[in-house]
């Protein structure tokens, strides 16, 4: 009778330790499964996500701000124009990368053809072209073009461009580029165009 109640006493434990690291692996696949799914949609719920996602749990532009840099005028060797109004000493073609939107670059004309050279080669990701009012409305700016240069001797390479019309303040353009030179160019029929400003991310 002992020996019966042992081996049944046995076969109960044995079994509830077995149904315990069965519903522990159960829950811990919930929770693996859980932070997988975080991770790879960029969720973050918390410091412990946060911890086990890592990079993987950040969104794309807090990964950005981590590894890049907005380009600052101490970043760029000039800014000027090819046209030829620039001899004119009210040319302010540099009001491009001064960091204010409020200011437009200048001179303009039906055309414009800005170029800005770096003091260095960038890894660029991002560039922002904030056009303002000669953007939003159709009748201005009808054709533009991005281009990129690097080295002495490199030829311009377009990066981005559309022959119509914008119909938007701000061009945001997601790139992968190597350059220590961009051309921003943009012309209308009829009407006289600008562009406010420039900006530029690039890896840190």
């Amino acid at each position: 009778m002992k020996k019966v109640r042992k081996i049944k006493s046995l076969i109960f434990y044995t079994v509830s330790f077995l149904m315990i690291i069965l519903i522990s692996i159960f829950f811990s696949s919930l929770v693996t499964l859980n932070v997988i799914y975080s991770c790879s949609n960029q969720i973050r719920n918390g410091y412990l996500s946060e911890f086990l996602c890592g990079d993987v749990g950040k969104t794309v532009e807090e990964i950005k701000e981590d590894e890049f840099v907005w380009i600052k005028p101490e970043d760029i060797l000039r800014a000027y124009s090819n046209d030829i109004l620039e001899i004119n000493e009210k040319s302010k073609a540099d009001k491009l990368i001064d960091g204010d939107i409020n200011t437009g670059a200048y001179p303009g004309n039906k055309q414009f053809d800005y170029i800005v050279e770096f003091i260095d080669e960038y890894e660029i990701s991002r560039i922002e072209l904030i056009w303002g009012g000669s953007g939003t409305s159709r009748q201005h700016i009808q054709e533009w073009s991005l281009e990129s240069k690097s080295g002495l001797l490199g030829e311009w390479q377009v990066v981005a461009g559309e022959k119509e019309s914008l119909g938007t303040e701000k061009t945001v353009l997601d790139i992968n580029i190597k350059a220590d030179s961009i051309k921003i160019r943009a012309s209308s029929q009829d009407n006289w165009i600008g562009i406010l400003e420039v900006k530029i991310l690039r890896k840190s």
